[in-house]
């Protein structure tokens, strides 16, 4: 029996078919909507949209049969009772044992079609039949245009091999509910069955544009603008001789045999594989008119096509091989809001995943501190995206070029901004989500 502490616990985890198990939402929910959640998990798990409809009609007949004491009526409820319990029972009989996988992608582009893979197998030792595969509601933002996977019959022992397609319309982090496996037969109006597994959440990464001319910022990792340089020599696996020690080598590159022969220090070269560090800083305050509200409103254009352009660039800086260091502000619950940061050396899908979870804040800006001017500093180069050109930008490039660090602003906005310093390069939220190159020479 569980303790009345683990109840609790289990309670405001909310239900294990909408969610991972153990999973807390963070921000604070009232009591009614923990209890909501779960009558609404329970009501799309068991009931059938007939059942449901049966269920209501039963109700006002038995109330209105009872208030008016109109035995015909009253009767007729009795009736239709004994219908939906002998469904019940009937189901609970005849339940099938099934066994359901399910294959999620990890991750998947804005706007494009993927594939959702189901293993059904029958454990059980009666056939089970109308069986209805994944059943359960998800995000609106998901469409499943095929409908959901159906079984009219699966005899004991077989195994059955389907697949959806769906398309995600917007950035973000997707879970997903539970699989199911139910059947309502015999009447359609009750269901019984299992659930599966749960899966990692879906990664909807933004759609980027393909940009061409991309400044390269001046930086220790380009040494005449267009030979890439590694900032750190010896990163590579690529061996490629051996030279005489120059300050600033690494000792563990020494090679022994050579010195003592040679009678001076000696160290074993590698290629250069890696660029400098680069970085991307994303400014993610904005007014509540442009922000998204509750999955219902979607963010503002010009906020879109901002963290577009950056994984843009982002994917640009991979294929020059450089190390990225992409900068955001992140709502951790705190009393401040922290500034993150991703850093990557070889692919651009860990930026593209960061970006995907970027939420846009209404909170009133700060100034960055000292300590946080001092991290940014580090990175020899900077991309700074805005989608609204203010004051505190303007300082934030001075403070970065202080400390000798180079900064290419670049707006992005819907029309244009007239108050906008000349060094800035802007750019429409139309031409980015364009199908169009985009070219971001100043």
């Amino acid at each position: 029996m569980p303790s009345l502490r683990t109840l609790k616990r289990r309670f405001f985890d909310g239900p294990a078919l909408l969610n991972y198990p153990g999973r807390r939402e963070r921000r604070w929910k009232p009591l009614a909507m923990h209890f909501s959640n779960w009558i609404y998990a329970f009501f799309v798990r068991r009931f059938t949209v007939a059942g449901g409809l049966l269920l209501a009609v039963t109700s006002v007949i038995t109330g209105g049969g009872s208030a008016s004491m109109l035995m015909p009526l009253f009767l007729f409820s009795i009736l239709l009772t004994a219908l939906f319990l002998a469904n019940i029972a009937i189901g609970f009989l005849l339940r099938p044992k099934l066994t359901i996988l399910r294959a999620l992608p990890t991750s998947v582009m804005e706007g494009e079609k993927a594939r959702i893979g189901y293993r059904i197998r029958n454990i059980g030792e009666r056939p089970a039949w109308d069986v209805l595969v994944d059943h359960i509601p998800v995000n609106p933002l998901i469409r499943i245009p095929e409908g959901r996977p159906y079984l009219a019959e699966l005899q004991p022992g077989e195994d059955a091999e389907m697949s959806a397609e769906f398309q995600v319309e917007r950035r973000g982090v997707y879970h997903f509910p539970l699989p199911v496996a139910d059947t309502a037969f015999p009447l359609g109006l009750w269901r019984w069955g299992n659930t599966g597994l749960p899966n990692p959440a879906v990664v909807v990464t933004p759609r980027f544009p393909r940009i061409t001319n991309l400044p390269i910022l001046s930086s220790d990792a380009w040494s005449d603008g267009r030979q890439l340089a590694s900032a750190k020599p010896g990163q590579s696996l690529e061996f490629l001789g051996c030279r005489e020690f120059r300050f600033g080598d690494s000792t563990r590159h020494l090679h022994p045999l050579s010195w003592a022969r040679r009678g001076v220090p000696v160290v074993k070269e590698y290629a250069n594989e890696l660029g400098g560090d680069c970085g991307v800083f994303l400014d993610v305050f904005c007014s509540k008119l442009d922000a998204p509200w509750q999955g219902l409103k979607p963010e503002s254009k010009r906020l879109s096509a901002s963290v577009s352009l950056a994984a843009g660039i982002c994917s640009q800086l991979t294929g020059r091989n450089c190390v990225i260091q992409l900068h955001f502000h992140e709502d951790t619950h705190e009393k401040e809001i922290p500034l993150v940061t991703r850093r990557e050396l070889e692919t651009e899908l860990p930026c593209l995943e960061a970006l995907a979870a970027v939420q846009f804040l209404t909170d009133s800006p700060r100034e960055l501190s000292d300590d946080e001017l001092d991290v940014l500093s580090q990175t020899p180069s900077f991309y700074l995206l805005v989608h609204r050109w203010q004051d505190r930008h303007e300082a934030l490039v001075d403070a970065l070029q202080a400390r000798r660090v180079t900064v290419y602003p670049i707006l992005c906005s819907d029309t244009g901004q007239a108050t906008c310093p000349d060094y800035v390069t802007q750019v429409s939220a139309a031409e980015v989500q364009s199908e169009e190159p985009l070219d971001l020479q100043p």
